[in-house]
């Protein structure tokens, strides 16, 4: 990308060499193997994490401090009972 969009000074070229990876193709899911922070507990959350990550500056709720982090949400204006008050998915 850096040789594509031409972001080095004076026109200079990076050399790259792109290695692939044996058996491997953009449909193959990948599972870590251990959970890289305790807000990210799973792979779904894992997953919905950069997408929703963002709502974090607004009074949004993202599950942070339940089982289920980045995978329900509430807000405070949520006017149904407490029951119903979290959307989860998965």
């Amino acid at each position: 990308m850096a040789n594509g969009e031409g972001w080095l000074k004076d026109g200079k070229q990076v050399k790259l060499t792109v290695i692939p990876c044996l058996n491997y193709t953009h449909q193959t899911r990948y599972e870590l193997p251990i959970a890289p922070s305790p807000n990210l507990p799973n792979m779904l959350s894992i997953y919905l994490y950069p997408s929703i990550c963002y709502f974090e500056g607004t009074t949004v709720s993202l599950g942070r401090g339940t089982d289920q982090p980045f995978q329900c949400y509430g807000h405070p204006d949520n006017k149904t009972n407490c029951a119903t008050a979290w959307i989860c998915v998965g």
